[in-house]
């Protein structure tokens, strides 16, 4: 993933919780590039990959 997100796009697609963020040290209006957050959406996304089963 190239492109950055906020801590609330996390929260809003589901990536992360608003406690979890916030006990990670993890400011609001803040551009996440690295680090766990980044880290725990990756497994988030490829998660959500796995778990859909395409239209027959």
């Amino acid at each position: 993933m190239k492109t950055p997100v906020t801590i609330e796009q996390m929260i809003l697609e589901g990536s992360c919780t608003a406690a979890w963020a916030s006990s990670a040290g993890y400011k609001w209006d803040a551009l996440v590039i690295g680090g766990d957050a980044l880290k725990k959406r990756k497994q988030w996304l490829a998660a959500q990959v796995r778990n859909t089963t395409p239209d027959a």
